[in-house]
């Protein structure tokens, strides 16, 4: 039996394959390796586990958020099951190998977080920094949040609504952004605004991707590019156009990269 997992900051996604190739998927909450300690991590682990006999897995295939060093991959795989065969990865290897498979390719991560990196079919070869949040994730739902704030707040882009909608005031909205955890899953959430907006926040769409592309041909000096998120599924006709406007073509566009990983691991 294998498992293969999808563990992104705000979801973590299992895939059981059988030896029969039958897929049961399980969901549970985001686990980034980097802010987790050993024994918070087996216990989510163990949670989303409960009714899976884990004395039969032969394969485990972890790509998370978060798993960007030999140490960090280290303490996940301290946490998982025990397996003959235990891989820990970054969550950019899964987006390309769920992307592009045993291909060549540029992948990109949209989801609250942004991340890219160039692909020779089998690992990560070269990686643009994405800064966290604060200083970089250009592209990033937690991007899109902080720019729909700027415009809310500085020039009045639909305050009034973006108030009722959000339930919560402008020291309310400082506060959740400085004062209280999770500010980038906050940001991220106010996505869903923009999105029921979209012909008023036109340009608070355009300043979140634009950086991006600036980025990728500057970075990589490539032309292709594909990504995997919620983010880029949500937007994906307003990414493709400023992809467009900046000699960018985006070659596909995966919500999910589990899908994929199953595809890849099969």
């Amino acid at each position: 039996m294998k498992l293969i997992v999808d563990a992104g900051g705000t979801k973590t996604e299992w895939a059981i394959v059988n030896s029969d190739s039958a897929v049961q998927i399980k969901t549970c909450t985001g686990v980034n390796a980097l802010l987790y300690d050993v024994d918070t991590m087996k216990s989510t682990f163990a949670d989303a586990l409960c009714d899976v006999d884990t004395s039969d897995l032969t394969e485990i295939y972890y790509y998370g958020a978060g798993c960007a060093t030999e140490t960090v991959c280290n303490k996940v795989m301290q946490a998982l099951p025990k397996a003959p065969v235990v891989q820990v990865n970054s969550d950019l290897l899964g987006a390309a190998r769920a992307l592009f498979g045993s291909r060549k390719g540029l992948a990109g991560i949209m989801g609250t977080g942004s991340n890219t990196g160039l692909y020779d079919g089998t690992n990560i070869i070269k990686n643009m920094p994405p800064l966290g949040f604060i200083l970089g994730d250009e592209g990033s739902g937690a991007a899109m949040g902080r720019e729909l704030l700027r415009k809310v707040y500085r020039f009045g882009l639909l305050r009034n609504e973006f108030e009722q909608w959000l339930k919560a005031d402008y020291g309310e909205v400082l506060r959740k952004v400085y004062r209280e955890p999770g500010a980038n899953q906050f940001l991220g959430s106010l996505t869903r605004f923009v999105s029921e907006h979209r012909r008023e926040c036109q340009e608070v769409i355009s300043n979140t991707f634009t950086p991006l592309f600036v980025h990728i041909k500057e970075y990589y000096g490539l032309e292709e590019v594909g990504f995997v998120g919620g983010l880029a599924d949500t937007f994906s006709s307003e990414i493709c156009e400023i992809a467009g406007l900046h000699g960018i073509t985006v070659t596909k566009i995966l919500k999910r990269p589990i899908p994929g990983l199953i595809e890849y691991h099969t």
